[in-house]
């Protein structure tokens, strides 16, 4: 059995509910592995903040869409570290999300998006993209380490009232 094409296209204004959908839907996986995280709430994200990225031009969605119907999306923005004139000084991508639908993982879709993401950094100099996969969840590990990432270390969190 052939799977159903796949396009990756960039994400447009229209695209908004299917995409809010699928954040939705990640919110909502992040939430069962880290509730002290990811408190959930009825209000999902807000539509202004899928316009501003939009409109960003150091952001890009990305939607993978099959047969009419948007699966997958991906979201990556540069960041810049240290201080001008520092030696430390670079910029480089983090990866904020990307979520494929579960009824079609599997078809490579995920890795689509990904390298389509990687791409558009890479057509802006970029070299180095990061991200954060909570210890819980080994089915993203095994996702990213399959595509050649390495664990840099842990992060830390000291929280206040």
């Amino acid at each position: 059995m052939t799977a159903t094409p796949v396009t990756i296209r960039p994400a447009v204004i229209r695209d908004w509910p299917a995409v809010s959908e699928l954040w939705r839907a990640l919110d909502e996986a992040h939430a069962s592995l880290r509730p002290d995280l990811f408190p959930m709430s009825d209000a999902g994200e807000p539509r202004s903040v899928y316009r501003s990225a939009l409109e960003d031009p150091e952001a890009w969605i990305g939607v993978a869409e099959q047969t009419g119907t948007i699966v997958g999306s991906v979201e990556i923005m540069i960041h810049e570290f240290g201080w001008p004139g520092s030696r430390w000084r670079q910029q480089w991508a983090l990866l904020v999300r990307l979520y494929v639908r579960p009824e079609v993982r599997g078809q490579g879709i995920g890795r689509r998006l990904f390298e389509a993401a990687r791409n558009w950094a890479s057509d802006r100099g970029i070299r180095e993209m990061l991200w954060l996969v909570w210890t819980p969840n080994p089915e993203a590990s095994r996702f990213y380490r399959g595509l050649g990432a390495e664990t840099m270390g842990e992060i830390q969190r000291l929280r206040w009232d």
